[in-house]
């Protein structure tokens, strides 16, 4: 099978997660891949590490912005015409219109495939809007449709026939780490989010200051690594509830600079509105952190609550949790070893193999 693999978003670039995914789909016999992405990449040496992998791939300028609509579509039709590829995955609408576009106009004949990665899932009004146009699409113009949760596949109802649940990878280097040790008293958390509305880091921030109020303990530093809008919002609360001391924020950090911290940590706790999978829950998951967090996204299909991690609904079970299990070491690390005993889930290579098997065996 030909296979044109978009491998860049909006705004972006070629995109890390992307790039990963790549470096194991070219493995993958079944499967000849031509990469395609804009000209720029959201992190340096992405495309070096293509080159590296021997992933060969198509650059073209302005892909990632919302112009130059016709010009973009016949530098496409035009790779498509050499490379003769006869399935194509896109990664978002602007992707998708312009390979219906191809299809019809040019009379191009391929399958489209496309991976639901959001759909302003964090804003109520945008996301009903979003998802109606999306859905639509989907329904009308798509052979396939991955999706990285179950809860994706539920909202996604009228394209749920022709859509396929396959989780996002972790990288490699995360299954290596030595598992978190438990037996000090005092726990570093962590929460690996952007500063915007939906992802509500005023809820842990909250629980803490209530954990504190009904146990008189201050045996925790909360680490909120990220940037947005909210920052300084949240920044605001920490200071009036005097717990400069116990909440940090290191700001944006680095792949390598995330991962050590994560090394430091025992906690993980999530507490958004919305994930359509949710690194900031496998990433710990798969390093053997306790993980709290809401029922969102891949939660849901990974977490058995209590016996390989914990969820809760508000910022009130969250402080009960917190009571509950901050200082239970035996309960909290039992999770973990648990939860890592399932993280093959996340292996790339083997995410890889069974998109193949979706791609090549036609699997219903």
């Amino acid at each position: 099978m030909k296979l044109l693999f978009f491998a860049s978003d909006y705004q972006i670039g070629l995109t890390f997660l992307l790039t990963e995914e790549l470096k194991y789909l070219i493995r993958q016999p079944g499967l000849q891949i031509l990469a395609i992405a804009g000209d720029t990449e959201q992190l340096k040496g992405l495309t070096q590490q293509l080159e590296y992998h021997n992933i060969p791939i198509k650059r073209i300028t302005g892909l990632d912005f919302h112009k130059n609509f016709f010009s973009l579509a016949k530098q496409i039709h035009a790779i498509l015409k050499v490379s003769k590829c006869t399935h194509i995955h896109v990664q978002n609408n602007w992707q998708l219109s312009l390979l219906v576009f191809i299809k019809y106009f040019y009379r191009y004949n391929c399958k489209i495939f496309y991976t639901i990665h959001s759909y302003r899932n964090n804003s109520f009004i945008k996301a009903i809007i979003a998802k109606i146009i999306i859905e639509l699409a989907l329904f009308l113009y798509t052979d396939k449709v991955f999706v990285p949760s179950s809860e994706m596949k539920q909202k996604f109802w009228l394209v749920r026939k022709k859509t396929f649940i396959l989780y996002l990878g972790v990288e490699e280097r995360f299954f290596s780490i030595p598992s978190p040790i438990f037996s000090d008293s005092y726990k570093n958390i962590i929460f690996a989010g952007q500063f915007r509305k939906g992802k509500n880091q005023t809820t842990i921030i909250k629980a803490l200051s209530n954990y504190i109020q009904k146990t008189g303990k201050r045996d925790f530093t909360l680490y909120l690594p990220g940037e947005g809008s909210l920052k300084n919002n949240c920044i605001k609360l920490v200071n009036d509830l005097k717990l400069q001391n116990k909440i940090l924020f290191p700001g944006q950090l680095s792949r390598e600079e995330m991962l050590n911290l994560y090394k430091r940590c025992q906690v993980a706790i999530v507490p958004t509105n919305s994930e359509t999978f949710g690194h900031c829950i496998a990433e710990p998951f798969v390093m053997g952190l306790c993980v709290m967090s809401r029922k969102v996204g891949i939660a849901k299909d990974i977490i058995v609550d209590g016996e390989n991690g914990l969820l809760f609904n508000n910022q009130n079970d969250l402080t009960l949790l917190l009571i509950k299990y901050l200082n239970n070491n035996i309960a909290i690390e039992e999770m973990g070893k648990l939860a890592q005993e399932g993280r093959e889930l996340f292996r790339w290579s083997s995410i890889c193999k069974r998109y193949e098997e979706i791609m090549v065996g036609d699997i219903d």
